[in-house]
């Protein structure tokens, strides 16, 4: 049977983020604190570490910048449909009100 690290860091592995599935089968672990700097092992965790967070951080501006342009072109696509149906019925009773002011079938009317 095989250990459940191995497994997780193939998985990790397939994904593409080799330096996390190094750290993964690592056989002991290795407290990496405040000395940091002292450890091999620790600096490649750290940079590795430090890659990801700057690859999340692009990936999550992305996401938002996405996200805002979909509500914009969501908003824009709203007030262009209700310019149109405003535009509507304003010709509508433009039309109604010029039929008002003429006389019917173009009789004269007593008055």
């Amino acid at each position: 049977m095989t250990e459940p690290s191995v497994v997780v860091a193939s998985v990790v592995r397939q994904t593409g983020l080799q330096d996390v599935a190094d750290a993964i089968t690592v056989d002991r672990p290795q407290a990496c604190g405040q000395q940091a700097q002292v450890t091999p092992r620790c600096q490649e965790l750290a940079a590795a570490n430090a890659r990801q967070q700057v690859l999340a951080d692009v990936a999550a501006i992305g996401v938002a910048l996405f996200v805002a342009a979909v509500v914009g072109r969501i908003a824009v696509t709203f007030v262009n449909v209700f310019g149109t149906c405003l535009r509507y019925h304003r010709t509508r009773i433009q039309v109604r009100a010029s039929a008002a002011r003429r006389p019917p079938h173009g009789g004269l009317l007593d008055g």
